[in-house]
């Protein structure tokens, strides 16, 4: 999701379910599902750090 900032900056919003036993266990939140939220926020934060 964008939204805007007053002060006219972008503000990107990500999300994704609560890693809890429930939720991985249904396969409703998977290892890769949350490893490509957090590549995209780095890809948005402009970091060239990968994930370990």
């Amino acid at each position: 999701m964008a939204l805007s900032h007053p002060d006219g900056r972008s503000i990107t919003v990500l999300g994704c379910y609560h890693v809890s036993p429930h939720n991985t266990f249904t396969g409703r939140l998977t290892p890769a599902m949350l490893e490509d939220v957090f590549r995209t926020a780095q890809t948005i934060a402009g970091s060239a750090r990968t994930p370990t």
